[in-house]
């Protein structure tokens, strides 16, 4: 379990940094790059949401 945790956290880091650099280029790709993520319990309602 501790393992599942911690590669969903990495996924969730990298979605992070793909936001940042996405929302310079187009929000609209952080969207598609975070759709899978949408799973993720998100702390806020802009970070990787469909």
């Amino acid at each position: 379990m501790l393992k599942k945790k911690n590669h969903q956290d990495e996924a969730y880091t990298v979605c992070f940094k793909r936001i940042r650099h996405s929302f310079r280029n187009r929000i609209q790709n952080l969207e598609l790059n975070c759709q899978f993520h949408t799973s993720h319990p998100d702390p806020a309602p802009w970070k990787c949401r469909k």
